[in-house]
Parts: structure tokens; sequence; C-alpha cells
């Protein structure tokens, strides 16, 4: 327990505490100050008015080397290249036209292809590229609930 000014200054406080393999969960009370650490992965399932969370959502991450697993946002290479939509053959033509409309732009690993999501880039100079998703058991921050 450590005693902080606010909300964010427990979840800046959560956040030097998580590790590489580790998560935080942190309660903050206004009226004592108090900042309750606890790393764990698991958040409550009720929230007070000052919890604060870390961790990464299954979503947000892959559990395999392939990651075909993955249903993130990421639509940047690892290079920083802007994915294409998989629903348009601009700028590199392809062969992928029955995925659903929702898959945007976003990296993706519909063919198996050894190291993981991937895609088409926006440049016409590289067809496509990996993209760098984080493996499940490294947490980042989610959400605080709420900055006050």
């Amino acid at each position: 327990m450590v005693t902080v000014p606010s909300s964010v200054a427990c979840a800046i406080e959560c956040s030097t505490f998580v590790r590489n393999d580790t998560c935080c969960t942190a309660s903050y009370s206004s009226i004592t100050k108090h900042c309750l650490l606890d790393s764990c992965c698991h958040p409550p399932t009720e929230y007070s008015e000052s919890d604060v969370v870390l961790r990464k959502t299954e979503d947000e991450c892959k559990k395999t080397d392939l990651g075909r697993e993955y249903k993130g946002l990421l639509n940047v290479t690892i290079n920083g290249r802007q994915c294409q939509h998989w629903n348009i053959d601009y700028s590199h033509q392809h062969w992928f036209y029955d995925v659903p409309c929702d898959q945007a732009n976003y990296c993706r690993n519909f063919d198996f292809t050894n190291g993981g999501p991937w895609c088409y880039t926006t440049d016409p100079s590289m067809r496509w590229e990996f993209c760098d998703i984080q493996y499940c058991d490294i947490c980042m921050l989610i959400y605080c609930i709420p900055l006050n």
C-alpha cells in the first residue's frame, strides 16, 4: 500500500509495479489516499469508483507463435507501414476475398504463415510484412476506472 494524491497517481504507481510476467490491479481510496496494489491478472468482478486495472485482453495479444487466434485492432506492420484493407486489391492484389468485412485492415494470419500475424501494406514497394503482436502473458494498461 502506498499513499498517493489521486487515482491517476495510483495508475502510474501500478504501471511501475508491472514486470514482464505480472499484471497489476489497484484500488484507490480518495478518502485515505491509499493505493492498494495487487499483482494478479484477474481483475475484480465488480469495480468500485476508484479501481485501476492493468492487463492485456486476449483480443489484443497472441497465444501461439502463429497467432492465428489474434483478433486485435493493430493495423500497422512491424516497420510502421499501414496495412491494406483485406477487401481491396490496391496497392497489392491478393486472393483473400472471403474475409469478413469487419477484419478491415487489421493484422491477421489467415493462411498459417510462420512468423505470426501479418498484412499486405499500402506501400507499393513492400507487398506484405509481419506485425508486432505481443504474447498474452505480457501486460499492458487497458483501462483505468475512473481517472479523477
